[in-house]
């Protein structure tokens, strides 16, 4: 095992996803080093593909090499920063068919990101105040552990989806052409920064190249704002802000539990430890499948829907399509299926709306009623 598995492994985060009910328990193996280091193994497959990176060396070292990768992006960037604003926009719009009645998505490349939580909210004995009884109290543990998931699961996605810039290179070329390869390189290097970094940050140690904000407002449209120093960091915040929305579900219903929850669960500390085990845990609930990106936030969506299944569902879909069992597979398959059902019919039905429409907007004019057939 490597030194810094161990290191990791060593560490005590404030809630562990291993403590969490929906992963498996399982004695016979070392799940949570076997994730880690998958996950490190793929960071430096993703290095050695670059001739300059084939003999990466010490974090302080790597730090150096991308804080001169930084520099050089944001130097290229400075013209171009709101087409490259406008291109992540539309990109991010495009892959997951962002419905605008409802959604508003912001992106911005800006010098320096200001987050505004760092660390959990504390634990008050008035947050737990007005329960019926403890029963309901000992339900946020669980819901907790819920969204801890959901977060690996969303940084992971983000990780994922935002490398998958095919759609988008040949734009990025034409603004300038080396980009697309810089962005590649800058995003390798800082993978392998915050898997190897385990130096929490304050007020005063700020590390983030990257921020969203997904706001609420009003009961029928959404705001996505997300902040980078460079447009990669923009493009990933801004994927992750669409699956924050997304995986809401995860969240309980009560406006006060889910606040509660949330300032347990989200905070930029624990961003870079989800990230550790989330690209894993991903690519377990996708591995396999050619995944979709309209369907899959119907698919995500329904995973973690109170309304469609229960909690004990739920743990064992996830226990076994994390643990990548035969029933797993099957659930995970069957899940992506339900997904693309409704997915086509509502493609049927915006297809019928649409012709309605155009049925209804219909102009005649009077000479031309007479030529009319019945």
């Amino acid at each position: 095992m490597e030194p810094i598995i161990q290191h990791i492994l060593d560490k005590k985060d404030q809630y562990d996803i291993f403590d969490s009910p929906y992963m498996p328990d399982v004695r016979v193996v070392d799940f949570k080093a076997d994730i880690l280091s998958r996950r490190l193994a793929g960071i430096k497959k993703q290095l050695r593909s670059f001739s300059d990176f084939e003999g990466y060396g010490t974090l302080d070292e790597m730090k150096d090499v991308y804080s001169k990768l930084i520099t050089k992006c944001q130097k290229l960037e400075e013209i171009h920063k709101p087409e490259l604003e406008r291109q992540c926009k539309w990109f991010v719009e495009g892959m997951f068919a962002v419905p605008y009645q409802t959604t508003d998505i912001t992106c911005k490349i800006v010098s320096v990101v200001k987050p505004e939580k760092m660390a959990p909210v504390n634990k008050s004995v008035e947050a737990f105040g007005d329960y019926d009884d403890m029963n309901q109290a000992n339900s946020i543990t669980n819901a907790i552990s819920k969204r801890v998931i959901a977060n690996a699961l969303i940084e992971g996605g983000a990780i994922e989806l935002s490398g998958i810039m095919d759609g988008i290179v040949a734009e990025l070329y034409k603004i300038n052409p080396e980009l697309p390869l810089l962005y590649k390189k800058l995003m390798a290097v800082h993978d392998f920064i915050e898997f190897c970094d385990l130096a929490d940050q304050d007020e005063k140690n700020v590390r983030l190249d990257g921020y969203v904000t997904v706001k609420m407002k009003s009961d029928t449209r959404t705001e996505i704002i997300a902040e980078g120093t460079t447009f990669p960091f923009v493009m990933r915040e801004t994927i992750k802000g669409v699956l924050q929305l997304v995986c809401s579900a995860s969240l309980p219903e009560q406006v006060k539990e889910a606040a509660f929850v949330a300032g347990q669960a989200d905070y930029i500390n624990a961003e870079p430890y989800y990230a550790r085990f989330g690209v894993i845990l991903w690519k377990a609930l996708f591995g396999g499948i050619t995944v979709d990106t309209e369907v899959l936030p119907y698919y995500l969506n329904n995973l973690f829907d109170n309304d469609v299944r229960t909690d004990e569902d739920l743990k064992d879909t996830l226990q076994n399509i994390f643990m990548r069992t035969r029933k797993g597979l099957e659930l995970r398959n069957q899940l992506y299926k339900e997904a693309e059902k409704h997915v086509s019919y509502l493609k049927f039905l915006d297809e019928i709306h649409e012709k309605n429409t155009k049925a209804t907007s219909i102009v005649v004019e009077p000479e031309d009623i007479a030529n009319i057939e019945f």
